[in-house]
């Protein structure tokens, strides 16, 4: 019995021989399993010629191409990747390219899931062979294609001329970048050029020698989701955005941008005519550290506004160029922009910032009015412990400064029932509102407070001179003057007299259009 078993086991072990001999003797014959196909089974000069092979015989069909290190790590064939196929590094490893690779439409380039991280060496890299100067490493010409769980690398101290990490045209609406790190490029780690409707999740762009990411939108290159990424040590702005509006930017980090690219910022915004960069959403992101502004949005030709900035912290920098030079927030024309909600904190004074917000334009009516309202300062004017700004808080030396609103005025009830302000136009420091007397209950010397808006308080070293004069009188109620009875840093309360200086008492249906104006 056990000598038939023996010749058993001796028959298996010769048949497995043979079938494992014979499959490695044809292992470069194309192996399929559902429609994926292993580079390295396929013929070719390099991984790149192969992985073309494997492209071409799934032609129409959807795919995936998985590639491991047995493909081959460094390869000079450029890679086309056809609509419906996935690129799908299995293996870790530093790929080396000299040429690069395109996608086209609905496809993917993946790597496997690591955690985003900068000069380390990560589960996939893709990366410039040195002396090849490529004007992109990875380049999409194609709607809805993804790319994933890789890291791309520019070699940038060995490529003097290269260009961008990712770069995609016109037709790449609704790329998908998703856990995505790329630095290290002489250009743009990222590089869209009117594509729509982009979606960036957890891209760490870092280290290259302009951008992290660069948004030309002439084509059309708005609605865009920016979330939860990092945008750290780029020589030039962190994010860039030339005429592409309605981005949404949260949750994001903008650090140690703008080393010496003149005019970069952490995150910059600016239009052209007929291409504006309007309605950016751009909340709950952190700036700190840049070398020059951290938020720029430059509206000329009011070609940047509408847009909401929202409660982002502003950390400061121990970097800045130069002191009491540059602001964390510079809106330059275009206006109607919310800021609201945001922390602004004060730097050393080796390194301070010049103010908060600064609001300027460059001609008379140039910017249209912002909403400045509910920020908090960190600072030694409610801190001790903490530095002072260079010059103030707020600069706003604009034509139109900040929006009038009927509530900015408040009426006593001597006023009578049912008063109300109507009819405010105008910007702070000079706007003008209508009284309007209430129905019935008046009082003799009724009050109207004015409570200036946030971003105006911060502008005020001392409580401000305020006038309130009467311009025009409807209803029997006679002359009127507005004499200052208080005054602070917060808010002005006139009583109300007549032109004789006597107490004031209104009666039903009258008006009173006054026109405020106030000097720091």
């Amino acid at each position: 019995m056990m000598k038939k078993k023996n010749k058993l086991i001796a028959v298996l072990v010769v048949l497995l021989v043979v079938t494992v001999s014979a499959f490695q003797g044809t292992h470069h014959i194309v192996g399929n399993v559902n429609n994926t196909r292993f580079a390295d089974q396929y013929p070719g000069s390099d991984c790149g010629a192969k992985i073309n092979a494997a492209d071409t015989e799934l032609g129409s069909s959807a795919g995936e191409i998985w590639v491991n290190n047995s493909c081959g790590l460094a390869w000079s064939t450029l890679v086309n990747l056809h609509t419906g196929h996935v690129l799908r590094f299995s293996q870790g490893g530093t790929y080396t390219l000299s040429a690069g690779i395109t996608l086209a439409g609905n496809s993917v380039l993946a790597g496997t899931t690591s955690a985003m991280a900068v000069n380390t060496t990560p589960a996939v890299m893709l990366q410039m062979a040195s002396g090849q100067n490529l004007s992109a490493l990875i380049t999409v010409d194609g709607p809805s294609a993804v790319i994933q769980d890789v890291a791309i690398e520019g070699n940038k101290s060995n490529n003097a001329t290269g260009g961008s990490g990712i770069v995609a045209t016109h037709k790449a609406s609704r790329l998908e970048l998703n856990r995505v790190t790329v630095g290290n490029f002489q250009t743009n780690g990222v590089t869209l050029n009117g594509v729509a409707s982009p979606k960036i999740f957890k891209l760490m762009s870092y280290q290259n020698s302009n951008d992290g990411l660069y948004c030309n939108g002439p084509a059309g290159g708005g609605d865009a989701y920016v979330t939860d990424s990092e945008f750290e040590n780029n020589l030039g702005n962190g994010i860039e955005i030339n005429s592409c509006p309605a981005w949404r930017i949260n949750h994001s980090d903008f650090g140690q941008n703008s080393q010496t690219v003149h005019g970069s910022c952490g995150l910059n915004i600016y239009g052209a005519n007929r291409a504006p960069s309007n309605f950016e959403i751009i909340t709950n992101n952190q700036f700190g550290g840049q070398f020059r502004d951290d938020l720029c949005i430059n509206g000329s030709q009011n070609t940047s506004v509408g847009s909401n900035i929202v409660s982002n912290s502003f950390i400061g920098s121990g970097f800045l160029l130069a002191p009491n030079t540059y602001s964390h927030l510079v809106l330059v024309d275009g206006g109607l922009n919310v800021v609201s909600g945001n922390v602004f904190s004060a730097s050393p004074r080796r390194t301070s910032y010049q103010y908060a917000i600064s609001v300027t334009e460059t001609h008379p009516g140039g910017a249209l009015g912002n909403r400045i309202v509910d920020n908090v300062f960190v600072d030694s004017a409610d801190n001790g412990g903490s530095p002072p700004w260079g010059t103030a808080r707020v600069l706003d030396n604009t034509a139109n400064g900040i929006t009038c609103f009927n509530a900015s005025i408040v009426l006593s009830s001597g006023w009578g029932i049912g008063n109300a302000v109507t009819s405010a136009n105008g910007y702070f420091p000079t706007c003008s509102f209508v009284i309007n007397s209430g129905r019935a209950s008046f009082s003799a010397s009724p009050t109207l407070s004015l409570n200036f808006p946030g971003s105006l308080i911060q502008v005020f070293n001392q409580a401000p001179v305020c006038q309130l004069n009467v311009v025009a009188i409807t209803g029997s109620g006679g002359g009127i003057l507005f004499n200052p009875t208080s005054t602070s840093i917060t808010s002005t309360v006139w009583t109300a007299q007549t032109s004789a200086g006597a107490p004031f008492t209104p009666a039903a249906s009258e008006t009173y259009k006054v026109v405020l104006s106030c000097s720091p």
